[in-house]
């Protein structure tokens, strides 16, 4: 009867031990669509009030670009400016630009390894408001603009309408 109560208070303990060995609950930024909080982001989420990030979307090789877009070009450097304000270019590699500005929904953020510079050339799937996907190629730095996050709300505007 001695053992029993020895052999499980040695069990309870164990497992107090083993509670403390177990990592809280991550509090980074989830990649899950609507599971991002409207803190954890840069674009409107879940419902917020807050402007939507703006997405500039140019064709693939476009060479006349407005001065807007040509500032957050990333090139062979660190120094990448993509995100700024808030405005986002992310270059057109499938679907259709919309003519006139529209909300999307972040589908997808993958292929976001940064470069020998830290430039991450990261894959964007958005849903357009009335349904259609297009697919950007979203160049940035990531430590200091985010990425564009499954379940962001975003206005997706082609370089026409900024101008």
């Amino acid at each position: 009867m001695k053992n029993t109560w020895l052999i499980g208070s040695i069990l309870a303990l164990a497992l107090v031990g083993l509670g403390f060995l177990v990592p809280p609950p991550s509090s980074g930024i989830s990649k899950v669509p609507g599971n991002t909080s409207a803190s954890e982001s840069s674009g409107s989420v879940n419902g917020s009030t807050e402007k939507p990030h703006t997405v500039i979307v140019i064709a693939a090789g476009e060479t006349r670009v407005s001065a807007l877009v040509q500032d957050r070009a990333c090139g062979a450097s660190s120094l990448c400016k993509n995100g700024t304000d808030d405005i986002d270019v992310g270059v057109l590699k499938s679907g259709v630009i919309p003519k006139q500005p529209t909300e999307a929904v972040v589908q997808t953020d993958t292929n976001c390894d940064p470069d020998a510079n830290g430039i991450s050339h990261c894959s964007n799937i958005l849903r357009l408001a009335d349904g259609s996907l297009i697919e950007v190629q979203h160049d940035h730095n990531m430590q200091v603009y985010p990425c564009l996050d499954p379940g962001d709300t975003v206005t997706v505007e082609s370089q026409s309408s900024v101008s």
